[in-house]
This record gives C-alpha cells, structure tokens and sequence, in this order.
C-alpha cells in the first residue's frame, strides 16, 4: 500500500479546476456561464467518489497503524516484566532487598479504528492532558488548545480557501495557509466569534466552500503540502512566535464578494490590508485586514 494517499494529487487538481471555472464563470453569462455550471457539477461530482475511495484509503491505513502500535506495546510491556524480573535476581544474588514487584499494567485498549474526520496526518505534538480543547481564560490572556480534532480542521478549511494558491507560488500558498489558520485562532480569541476553532470554522457565512456542506468534517483532506504549513505554523507559534496579522480577523477576495460585503466592509479591509497573498491581477487573491469598528482579539497563548 503506497505510504501517499494516491487520491490526493487528483483532488486538489480538480479543486483548483473549479476555483479557476468558478472566476471564470462569474465574469461570463448565458449559455456559456450554464456551460461552466455544468462542469463544475461534472467535476464536483467526480470529487465526491474520489473523496469516498480517498476514506476507505485512510482506514485501511489506520487499521494498520492501530495494529502495528497494539503489536509495540505489547512487546513494551514483556520487556518490562523481563527487565523487572532481572533487576529482582540480581538484588537476591547480592543479598539486597527484592525489588518490590510492580502492580500489574492495564492491557492495552481493544484495537479501535479513529473516524477518518478525527485522525489527521501527521498527527500533532501532544496536549497536555489538564488542557482543555477550546479557549480558557488564564488572568490577563486566554489559552487556546489545538487538539487533533482542530488541526484537521485547520488543515482542511485552509486546503479550501487557499489550496490553490501554489499555481502562484510556494511562497503565496505558504503565506496564504498561514493567514487563514491565524485568522481562525485570533476569531477564537475575539469575543465577536466563536470560542472555540471549529465553532469558528463551521460558524455560517464565513468559509465559502463550508456554506453548501455545513460542517468542515465534509471538507476534502488537506494535501500533505497543506498540512506540512499548518503544522509547521503551529509549531511555531506554540514555542513562542508572533503572528504577523496583528489580531486582523478578516479576509476575502474582492472580486469575487458580494457588493453588500464590500460595502460593509470589504472595500475596508482592501484598502487597509496588513497582508495579500494570490495573484490580484488574476482576481485570485485574498487580503487580509480589520472589519470597521471590528476591535483587537484578547490577548492568547496558544497550545499545540
């Protein structure tokens, strides 16, 4: 079995086709805009059986996985009545006293296959098991916990937005990434959003490919490109590292926004970005900024 996914490479190619109709659709009518409407359903449809095989794929996987690591610590633990019953000759050879003979392990848990929407690769540093998955107040900051379950949806919601960004360049799609993640986790923060990341992600009217599916669990899986940054940007920011958006908690592409949105905000935001990531002059960007009146997120320490 191939240690890539295999479905991957087909997936984002024909998200980033429909992104790319999507534009082109929006600048064309009539028939020809019907036309491009059939092809993204076309297209669409065929991502949605690729997705299906792409599942079945993770499981096989992770049922080797799971038995590969219930095999590990079953070795683990006849090592250790080995060592212990050693360590205990050798103190009655000596005439010391026997070693006292340790309680006995619990036997590993029963061979369990995680959902596919839980098990993100490559699995994230551990959270510290007093910590809480979502975001808690500490005195003058909050701390906000990324548990597996938020690392994938960060890896998929910015697979969505900005998987496509890699057409214009590593840099564009690894500033995108970044942009997006850091968005979602100074929402959390913000009092105006949701507390917690994929309240925030699932949160109605915010991330474009979510509004038709209704949760990010029904997202495609994030490339290994994708999920490399994102896991990447965590790291990095758990040790310490500043974020580079300044609190902004809001983003969008310009030429693609309803006139309401750029009215309200939109044109707010374009005109006082901190950052842009994509191509402008291919109508394929986003910037990123303040909503008027939309005020600073509290103060965080993040958790990864």
């Amino acid at each position: 079995m191939p240690s890539q996914n295999p479905f991957l490479d087909e997936i984002d190619d024909l998200v980033t086709a429909i992104i790319d109709l999507k534009i082109e659709k929006a600048m064309s009518s009539g028939a020809a805009a019907d036309a491009i409407g059939a092809e993204i359903a076309a297209k669409t449809e065929v991502i949605d059986n690729l997705q299906a095989q792409s599942e079945d794929w993770r499981l096989q996987r992770l049922d080797a996985a799971v038995s590969k690591l219930q095999k590990l610590a079953e070795t683990e633990l006849a090592k250790q009545a080995r060592v212990t019953a050693r360590l205990r000759m050798l103190l009655q050879r000596v005439g010391g006293t026997p070693a006292p003979q340790p309680a006995a392990a619990a036997s590993p848990p029963p061979a369990t296959t995680p959902s596919p929407d839980t098990a993100p690769a490559p699995t994230p540093q551990p959270v510290p098991p007093t910590a809480e998955p979502f975001a808690t107040s500490t005195g003058d900051h909050i701390q906000i916990v990324v548990q597996p379950e938020d690392f994938d949806a960060l890896c998929r919601v910015s697979q969505s937005e900005v998987g496509h960004f890699a057409k214009h360049g590593a840099d564009q799609l690894k500033g995108g990434v970044e942009a997006v993640v850091e968005t979602v986790i100074n929402r959390v923060a913000h009092k105006g959003f949701r507390a917690t990341i994929q309240g925030v992600i699932d949160q109605p009217f915010q991330f474009s490919a979510i509004n038709s599916l209704g949760s990010w669990t029904k997202l495609p899986m994030a490339s290994a490109s994708v999920t490399g940054i994102v896991q990447n940007y965590l790291e990095r920011r758990a040790g310490g590292a500043a974020g580079f958006l300044r609190g902004a908690t809001h983003f969008l592409n310009p030429h693609l926004s309803s006139q309401t949105a750029l009215n309200q905000w939109g044109n707010h935001v374009v005109a006082n970005a901190i950052a842009e990531f994509g191509d402008n002059s291919k109508k394929d960007v986003h910037f990123h900024g303040f909503a008027p009146g939309a005020g600073l997120p509290r103060d965080y320490q993040l958790m990864f």
